[in-house]
């Protein structure tokens, strides 16, 4: 009797990619190296698949060495079993997985809720903020109590901070954040403290043809 153990490897790694392609089930491969046009992936038995270039990442990918010789999930897109040609998609797979761990997140986030989020992208009138699968847009009125011309003065990219959640909007997936909203309004602890007729020590912010506007503490001024 002869026997092959590469021929029964093939067989079973032929069965274990039908399986998933039909039940839309995910499988794990190795990239062994970068072809024209893609790369060539082990998912097991000695069978190789072929991974377009434009299905390796959510994003473009400019290094390709840092994905030769790792391991990850794949969807199959495209397997004709006479031919043993097996077509690979790993952003198929991330997208899926992204659109269910979206579900989950907004599942559970509610307003009022205080979030952990990393700014992505400041712009003068706000700035972007990774929540994990979603990112949150924070207004430029919402950044700080005091008057600021642009978000760029208080945020920073890569800043990690606590967000406060002021509105979920579950249709469109959007998330409104806020930042001054995790202190208290400093209008309403200077009206706690002073008085009519108090002497305040405050700096001359701007002139009018009709007066002038003071600071008298961080988030409030005065009509003089």
């Amino acid at each position: 009797v002869v026997l092959s153990k590469k021929k029964a490897d093939m067989v079973i790694a032929k069965e274990v990619i039908e399986k998933h392609s039909q039940d839309n089930l995910p499988v794990q491969g190795k990239i062994l190296k970068e072809v024209k046009g893609g790369f060539v992936v082990d998912v097991g038995g000695g069978m190789e698949a072929f991974l377009p270039g434009s299905q390796v990442a959510l994003k473009k990918v400019t290094n390709a060495d840092e994905y030769i010789g790792k391991k990850f999930d794949f969807k199959v897109a495209k397997y004709e079993p006479g031919k043993n040609n097996v077509i690979l998609s790993r952003r198929i797979y991330l997208e899926e997985k992204l659109e269910k761990e979206r579900e989950v997140f907004f599942q559970n986030i509610k307003e009022d809720d205080v979030i952990q989020g990393k700014v992505k992208n400041v712009l003068d009138y706000g700035a972007f903020v990774e929540l994990g699968p979603v990112d949150g847009f924070i207004h430029l009125k919402d950044v700080s109590w005091g008057h600021i011309k642009n978000c760029h003065t208080i945020l920073h990219e890569g800043d990690e901070n606590e967000f406060k959640v002021l509105k979920v909007d579950f249709e469109q997936k959007k998330v409104t954040l806020g930042l001054k909203q995790l202190t208290e309004d400093p209008w309403e602890i200077f009206i706690r403290e002073q008085n009519k007729e108090d002497v305040v020590h405050g700096e001359v912010m701007k002139f009018a043809d009709f007066g002038a506007f003071v600071k008298v503490t961080e988030g409030v001024e005065g009509l003089l």
